[in-house]
């Protein structure tokens, strides 16, 4: 039998598919969803948002790295393969990220992604990404 994480893990692997009906299976009805962009409350709107999400990628995948587990919460480490249509001319990108997630009765309750919106979005636009880039340079050098 596959478990949960096992699931999601499944699922998150070809992200850029069109059927969300199995994340009834993987999520809690009333689960929680956070992103730095956004703040989700049901499996329904959840769908929704993965629905919209999708329309303009091309291309989508997770590979998990690393993963510290406790009885009712996981920490994964993750790296996002994608390409986006409006996003320097959908070239394949990389964005590494965390997620935690928090589960009960089988079912994941809160899911929190923690990620760079710099270099998802803001560093593939032209003008702002050059400054964005030069900004990151100068903190490093200043560290």
């Amino acid at each position: 039998m596959t478990t949960l994480i096992e699931k999601l893990k499944l699922y998150y692997e070809s992200f850029d598919q069109k059927s969300f009906d199995c994340l009834d299976e993987i999520y809690a009805k009333d689960a929680v969803f956070i992103d730095p962009l956004h703040r989700i409350k049901g499996v329904e709107a959840l769908k929704a948002y993965f629905g919209e999400t999708c329309e303009n990628l091309t291309y989508c995948r997770f590979i998990f790295t690393e993963e510290i587990a406790s009885e009712k919460s996981i920490c994964l480490k993750w790296r996002m393969e994608y390409s986006h249509r409006a996003i320097k001319n959908n070239a394949r990108l990389e964005l590494i990220g965390t997620s935690i997630l928090q589960f009960s009765g089988g079912k994941i309750t809160s899911h929190e992604d923690f990620y760079d919106m710099g270099s998802m979005v803001y560093e593939h636009i032209p003008l702002l990404g050059g400054a964005i880039r030069l900004i990151k340079s100068r903190m490093t050098k200043a560290a």
